[in-house]
């Protein structure tokens, strides 16, 4: 087995998600997916999402690993991106000084 972030993930399920996009369409990984982000929305934390992609994994249900795998890694990714926006709006750097700059998150032209 693989370990990535704290998430079991077996060679079989890794195989299935870097393959270019057939199995991430598969209509068993895109309904999981849809799901997966669906509990997410409604108050689902993420450890509860990789405990679910355990047992999952633990039943050897891949396509279905697949999905919620995908939807981790795009919660993920949103989080990242909106606190990178976030802390551009509230912090300018310098970089020629690496000084860093907390304004009031008005942008003034």
């Amino acid at each position: 087995m693989l370990r990535k972030c704290g998430k079991v993930i077996t060679a079989y399920t890794k195989d299935i998600i870097s393959k270019d996009l057939k199995g991430l369409k598969h209509p068993i990984v895109m309904d999981h997916f849809n799901l997966a982000l669906y509990e997410l929305e409604n108050g689902t934390t993420l450890e509860e999402m990789q405990l679910m992609l355990m047992d999952y994994e633990r039943k050897e249900l891949y396509l279905e690993c697949a999905g919620i795998y995908k939807a981790l890694d795009f919660m993920n990714f949103i989080t990242f991106y909106y606190y990178i926006r976030y802390a551009l709006e509230y912090y300018k750097i310098d970089i020629e000084t690496n000084q860093l700059e907390i304004t009031d998150g008005i942008k003034r032209d």
